[in-house]
């Protein structure tokens, strides 16, 4: 028989691996960078999540992602989710980092 937690939140956080440089240049976000950007910001966050790369879409163009998914029950956490989010525009150069929530009944089985 699954054991049924409570509700919880779950947030996915899309982060692009483009920077836009102040002379307008694009140039990429590295592997190393991208690890060390979750090793230092994301691990401290949250114990448990997943990263998954995706294509996205920003303003019709392709877009190599990363995708972070993390579920908590703590309402507290959200504030911590928009934190990352901010940090990640700041030390890459980013216009957006799409945060999405949906409540979910997670189990484990």
């Amino acid at each position: 028989m699954p054991i049924v937690s409570n509700t919880a939140t779950c947030y996915t956080l899309s982060f692009g691996l483009f920077r836009k440089a102040e002379d307008g240049s694009i140039t990429p976000i590295t592997e190393d960078e991208w690890n060390l950007f979750v090793i230092k910001e994301v691990c401290p966050l949250f114990k448990n999540f997943s990263v998954r790369e995706e294509l996205g879409f920003w303003k019709g163009e392709p877009l190599p992602i990363k995708v972070v998914s993390y579920i908590t029950s703590r309402f507290d956490d959200g504030v911590s989710v928009y934190g990352l989010a901010q940090t990640y525009k700041q030390m890459f150069g980013q216009e957006t980092v799409l945060i999405n929530s949906y409540t979910t009944f997670p189990e484990f089985v």
